[in-house]
């Protein structure tokens, strides 16, 4: 018989391991608690393919939880390399002894099986009881019997109703999931932090035009979303990009320093004055 609950301590608010998680690692370390609880078994925790399965993710995000929580000393190898719950039997199970565990679980397992005799013999006690054995023995027909098969019917229905509402959460989580693992974190840059990109996003655009360039466009991003609250942009890299290539387009003006005015001083004005009475241009 599988446990319905474990023992989780107060401590583990006030855990550093735990503490210093992000959200998804901390959410598998619960769930690798309650998949190593639920079976009698010194926490040992199913097979990776089968604990994918369970938390409806794959194999990838398991092995990388996996590799974290044993740098972490949460999880660790048993002498027959089955993966278990550091000392989880000792917190939840500190007063039985190795004798005590074992029949423990030989109980539990002779009563999921006498649970499941009696499960048959209830429903095989139901078909005799129905009423269309009474008509098969008796020839007659209950009024009952159309009633009972209505009910039947709409039993089947909200089981099939809720097994296919059952499998769409199921899907819809498995996509959710993968979806949270797929999607990479974007990070602030820029004076104001307005520019969001990932690490990759910048590893390229430095690679591609420059470190320079990149703070330069960065900044001039980010200052124009400053200056301009409503406006949005779904996509910062692209934006980014697209301004490099229109700035690459549009003709540069190249400015020409204009030469300084020459200015005459008195003496100047009278050796031009000779030099032309000499040359015959003026007479005076």
């Amino acid at each position: 018989m599988k446990n319905s609950w474990i023992k989780l301590y107060h401590e583990i608010l006030l855990d550093p391991k735990m503490g210093k998680m992000n959200d998804h690692l901390f959410r598998r370390t619960i769930e690798f608690f309650l998949l190593a609880g639920q079976e009698e078994c010194d926490g040992i925790l199913p097979s990776i393919d089968d604990i994918a399965w369970l938390l409806r993710t794959n194999v990838p995000d398991i092995e990388k939880v996996i590799d974290t929580l044993r740098s972490l000393d949460i999880v660790q190898s048993t002498q027959d390399g089955e993966l278990c719950v550091t000392n989880f039997y000792k917190r939840q199970n500190q007063n039985l002894s190795e004798a005590e565990r074992s029949q423990r679980r030989r109980d539990n397992q002779k009563a999921s099986r006498e649970l499941s005799e009696n499960d048959q013999k209830t429903s095989r006690a139901l078909r005799d009881d129905r009423p269309e054995n009474d008509q098969k023995t008796t020839g007659k027909r209950p009024e009952n019997v159309t009633i009972d098969k209505e009910e039947d019917k709409e039993r089947e229905k909200d089981k099939d109703k809720e097994e296919k509402r059952e499998e769409r959460e199921k899907t819809e989580n498995v996509t959710q999931a993968s979806r949270t693992l797929a999607k990479p974190t974007k990070h602030r840059h820029g004076n104001f932090q307005h520019v969001f990109l990932t690490d990759d996003e910048f590893q390229r655009l430095q690679t591609d035009i420059g470190q320079d360039k990149t703070t330069e466009y960065i900044q001039k991003l980010d200052d124009y979303l400053e200056n301009n609250p409503k406006k949005s942009y779904a996509n910062h890299n692209l934006t980014i990009r697209n301004w490099l290539n229109k700035d690459a387009k549009e003709p540069q003006t190249t400015f020409v320093t204009p030469e300084p005015k020459k200015t005459f001083d008195f003496n100047d004005v009278l050796e031009w004055r000779k030099q032309q009475r000499a040359q015959g241009v003026i007479d005076v």
